[in-house]
């Protein structure tokens, strides 16, 4: 499939990642990308709130959702972040959380609209 123009950053998205779980089939892809946004955004934020109170418990939940569906997506960036808030946050390094939330929040606004072009890619 052709990369969308400006849109070749596999750091941010390999595209590879779902052709391989897909098969290629088109329709899957674009139920995918649009399951994974529609989850991401409401997680994102119950883990914006976990970490504004601290819920330690929520943070770690939230991160590993999202590192999870990010990974299996082809996310790389944003699985990445994702795994560095859970491991700091299992150790009990609560040092940074905030910044590294924030981190997470601009990968994943780096990431949605290159998930949206390779979705119209699909139609």
């Amino acid at each position: 499939m052709p990369v969308p123009e400006g849109f070749d950053d596999v750091s941010v998205y390999d595209p590879d990642v779902l052709d391989e779980v897909s098969g290629g089939d088109p329709a899957f892809r674009r139920d995918v990308i649009e399951d994974f946004i529609a989850a991401c955004r409401p997680l994102l934020a119950a883990l914006a709130e976990a970490v504004r109170t601290g819920d330690a418990t929520a943070i770690q939940r939230h991160t590993h959702t999202l590192k999870g569906s990010g990974l299996a997506l082809g996310a790389g960036a944003f699985g990445a972040a994702c795994r560095e808030l859970e491991v700091r946050q299992r150790a009990g390094d609560t040092a940074g959380v905030a910044e590294l939330q924030a981190m997470l929040a601009s990968e994943y606004a780096r990431l949605e609209p290159v998930l949206l072009a390779w979705s119209r890619k699909t139609e």
